[in-house]
C-alpha cells in the first residue's frame, strides 16, 4: 500500500508502526491527576527516504545539535544582557531594588541557559555517536522514526490530550514491560492493555 511521507507528502519508503497513547492532565483538589487511553489499534504512517537522509545528515554534520542548543544560547545571552543592564541601571538610577531583581533574573537566565546548552550538546553528541555505530540502513530507519515524531500531532481535542507514540518494532517487543512503562511514561493501570495492543510477548 502506497503511503505519503508525513513530513513532505512525497511517496514514503519507510513504514512506521506505532500505537498512540493519549494522556490528559487534570488538576483537582488533591493535586494533578493523569488519565491515559491507548488507541484502538496500531496505526501505520509513512516517511520518505529523502527526509530520513536529511535528518541523518543533520546529525552527522552537527546541524541537529546546533538547532536544539540555539534556544539555550539565546537565553544565556539574554541573561548576560540583563546583568549588564543591571549595572547600567544601578549607575544611572541608583535604584538598588531594581538592580537586585535584574541581577537575579539575569543570573538565573545565564545559569539555566548554560546548563541547558551543555546538556543538550552532550545529548546531541551521544546521539551522533549512537547513529555512527549503526549500519547505514538501521541509522536511516532510526532517523525516519525521528522525522515521524517531529511531524506527528502532539495534542488532540479541546481538552488538549497530549500524544505519545509507542513504536511497534522488534526492539520494542524485546524490551521488558517495566522498562517500556518507564520509557513511555505508561501508567500501571493501562500498561497491560498497551502491551496486548502492540503484541508484546509478555502481555
Amino acid at each position: 500500500m502506497n503511503r505519503e511521507c508525513i513530513a513532505c507528502h512525497k511517496q514514503a519508503q519507510y513504514t512506521i508502526r506505532a500505537l498512540q497513547l493519549r494522556t490528559l492532565h487534570v488538576r483537582g483538589m488533591t493535586g494533578e491527576e493523569k488519565y491515559q487511553v491507548p488507541d484502538d489499534k496500531v496505526l501505520e504512517y509513512g516517511v520518505c527516504r529523502e527526509c530520513a537522509q536529511k535528518r541523518l545528515k543533520e546529525h552527522r554534520t552537527g546541524k541537529s545539535g546546533r538547532k536544539r542548543t540555539i534556544i539555550f544560547a539565546i537565553i544565556a545571552l539574554a541573561g548576560v544582557l540583563l546583568l549588564f543592564g543591571a549595572a547600567q541601571a544601578g549607575a544611572l538610577t541608583g535604584q538598588d531594588q531594581l538592580v537586585r531583581v535584574l541581577r537575579m533574573v539575569g543570573l538565573a537566565a545565564v545559569l539555566c541557559g548554560g546548563a541547558g546548552f551543555i546538556s543538550t550538546a552532550k545529548e546531541a553528541g551521544a546521539e551522533r555517536k549512537r547513529l555512527s555505530g549503526m549500519s547505514g540502513e538501521a541509522a536511516l530507519e532510526e532517523c525516519a522514526w525521528q522525522v515521524f515524531l517531529d511531524s506527528a500531532p502532539k495534542e488532540m481535542g479541546e481538552e488538549k490530550w497530549s500524544l505519545t507514540y509507542i513504536p511497534v518494532n522488534e526492539k520494542t517487543l524485546a524490551t521488558l514491560p517495566g522498562d517500556l512503562m518507564i520509557l513511555y511514561d505508561i501508567q500501571p493501570g493501562v500498561a497491560k492493555e498497551v502491551m496486548k495492543k502492540i503484541g508484546h510477548p509478555k502481555a
